[in-house]
């Protein structure tokens, strides 16, 4: 939660409109263990939420895990070609935290697909993996950094430049 804020925060301060589906420990994720069916309406409510915020982009970030500690590494998964680049933008700056230089991967996960807006699932590091847990612990800002410098340049690639006022 504490990266997602970051990381709406620095969106903010460029101007950029968040809606996060949570803004704390509450929102659209129950507290409790959920059915197959119930986490399938779950993830169809953030979608819809997406779509009814109007929103040009859509960041679906969590922390992974694994049984073997030594898996490590951001992993960026996208659904479709737009999304392709956004993924390809994050992941290339989430790779400069570690060791492990991960590719992007074309998933075709519930909350990513079929959305009207460039959308994508990041996996910001395995919380099993001792390198990658201390930098989603004391390096929240530096991950929220590279997202967001991710997200910035690949806006810029979808909105040509304004010609310059000529007399």
């Amino acid at each position: 939660m504490e990266l997602a804020l970051a990381l709406k925060e620095r969106l903010e301060a460029n101007g950029v409109k968040v809606r996060l589906t949570r803004n704390g420990d509450n929102g659209i994720v129950p507290e409790k263990r959920m059915t197959y069916s119930e986490q399938w309406a779950n993830l169809m409510e953030r979608k819809e939420f997406a779509a009814e915020q109007k929103g040009h982009l859509l960041l679906s970030i969590h922390t992974n895990s694994h049984r073997d500690s030594r898996v490590s590494g951001a992993i960026v998964f996208y659904s479709d070609d737009i999304s392709a680049g956004l993924a390809s933008e994050i992941q290339a700056r989430l790779n400069t935290l570690g060791p492990k230089k991960r590719q992007v991967e074309k998933k075709n996960f519930t909350v990513i697909r079929d959305n009207p807006m460039p959308s994508v699932l990041i996996e910001t590091g395995f919380i099993t993996n001792e390198h990658d847990r201390e930098i989603l612990i004391s390096a929240q800002d530096t991950v929220a950094a590279l997202i967001h410098e991710a997200v910035d340049r690949f806006c810029q690639d979808l909105i040509p430049p304004q010609p310059e006022n000529q007399p």
